[in-house]
């Protein structure tokens, strides 16, 4: 069977949040549109990326059963919205589909998964030399300053980034 795991609802819709910010909404390439969800000894990794920027958050837990899959991450959020935030949410991998279940309430859905080899990988940025070291509040400080400028069109895309 495969991934079978639980956390706090309230975590768990939080980080599916904040990795959702990554995921690709106009892309030719479904998986762009997931969310990868991977069982570790601690709990579950969600990671989510656009090829420009990948996002990743760890959630603490109870894990069962080791596993990866990932689910269209719009279709989990609007599930995930409907739980009760006081309750955990356990997820089970069952063939082709996540079962995603409000352990209080009773609210659950079954939701297509895609293989998770299909997810872009991770770059090993140890194997990367250091070029630059930035103080965290200098760069702060010149994003600020530099994000004003930015165009938010995507017809032209030269002007939509900070370089």
């Amino acid at each position: 069977m495969g991934l079978k795991a639980s956390c706090m609802t309230a975590t768990f819709v939080r980080e599916v949040a904040a990795v959702a910010k990554s995921a690709s909404t106009k892309s030719t390439l479904p998986i762009l549109g997931n969310v990868l969800i991977e069982t570790t000894k601690g709990g579950l990794f969600l990671s989510a990326t656009n090829l420009e920027s990948r996002l990743r958050a760890f959630i603490p837990g109870n894990v069962e059963a080791k596993g990866s899959t990932t689910v269209d991450i719009k279709t989990l959020v609007h599930l995930i919205g409907q739980f009760d935030k006081n309750s955990r949410t356990d997820l089970l991998l069952d063939g082709n589909y996540l079962l995603v279940a409000d352990g209080g309430e009773g609210t659950s859905g079954r939701l297509p998964t895609i293989d998770p080899l299909e997810m872009p990988t991770m770059p090993d940025y140890e194997q990367w030399p250091i070029v630059a070291l930035i103080q965290p509040d200098l760069l702060k400080d010149r994003l600020e300053k530099a994000i004003p400028f930015c165009a938010g069109d995507e017809a032209r895309p030269i002007l939509t980034g900070v370089d």
